[in-house]
């Protein structure tokens, strides 16, 4: 869904999954597989110095690309839905993914581990990371010439 909702609306997201969207639309690679390989330095990290939020991050990765390979598989290229029932389907189907994730306390991967350690640590709140590297990714995406 984000391969045909987010360029055709002139929408983008923000964190790793933001910088995955401007490279899957640059190298016409699947965002999953993007997003799947961005995480790799992100996840090596996080195993070197938290092994719980490691586990829980692969899990929360895992299950993120997952959903996104199942929506676009089921959703959009077996049952060939409209755009707005691809569109509940995908807020259905992450919605559900989030909630589980949120209660495992787990990180669907992206910068969020990042996000965890700098806030435990008392370096930035994760709220505070998240607008600066979403701000970021935003500005680069407005920048790049991927909509002509």
């Amino acid at each position: 869904i984000y391969e045909i909702l987010l360029p055709s609306s002139n929408l983008s997201d923000g964190g790793l999954i933001g910088l995955a969207m401007i490279s899957s639309y640059i190298s016409n690679i699947e965002l999953s597989y993007i997003y799947l390989f961005m995480n790799l330095p992100i996840l090596i990290w996080v195993y070197k110095i938290d092994k719980p939020l490691f586990k829980k991050s692969i899990f929360g990765m895992l299950s993120f690309t997952i959903c996104v390979r199942a929506i676009n598989y089921f959703g959009i290229e077996m049952m060939e839905l409209p755009i707005y029932l691809t569109i509940i389907f995908s807020g259905v189907i992450l919605g559900f993914n989030f909630f589980y994730l949120g209660k495992l306390k787990a990180s669907f991967g992206g910068i969020s581990p990042i996000a965890i350690k700098l806030d435990e640590w008392g370096i930035m709140k994760m709220s505070k990371f998240y607008l600066y590297s979403d701000v970021i990714v935003l500005i680069l995406f407005s920048n790049a010439e991927i909509y002509s």
